[in-house]
């Protein structure tokens, strides 16, 4: 997906080398993140606190809100009210980055 050098500044990124796009997949961060809309994700910024993460467990990559948990674990916090955030041990979360950017369908 392209985007020109003065989108990514405007966005802070003066160097596109660490973006990529993922395109969402559901309806579980609606209505903050739309079913197929693209996710601009930096994978330059993979330290965990709270925010929306482009994230992998096990096979399974996934955009959604992380938040650390105090017993050591990560909670997975869906936007959709209709799905119960999660907690999950910090080991099974390996995050691949921030995301920065969505786009979607006016």
């Amino acid at each position: 997906m392209p985007f020109t050098r003065a989108f990514l500044a405007r966005l802070g990124y003066a160097a596109p080398e660490s973006l990529c796009v993922l395109h969402a997949e559901g309806d579980s961060m609606e209505p903050l993140i739309t079913d197929g809309a693209p996710v601009l994700i930096d994978r330059s910024d993979a330290r965990l606190r709270e925010g929306v993460f482009a994230f992998r467990i096990g096979e399974h990559v996934h955009v959604k809100r992380l938040r650390p948990a105090g017993s050591g674990g990560v909670e997975v916090l869906p936007a959709n009210p209709a799905y119960p955030p999660v907690e999950v041990a910090r080991d099974d979360v390996d995050v691949i980055g921030r995301g920065v950017w969505k786009g979607g369908r006016l």
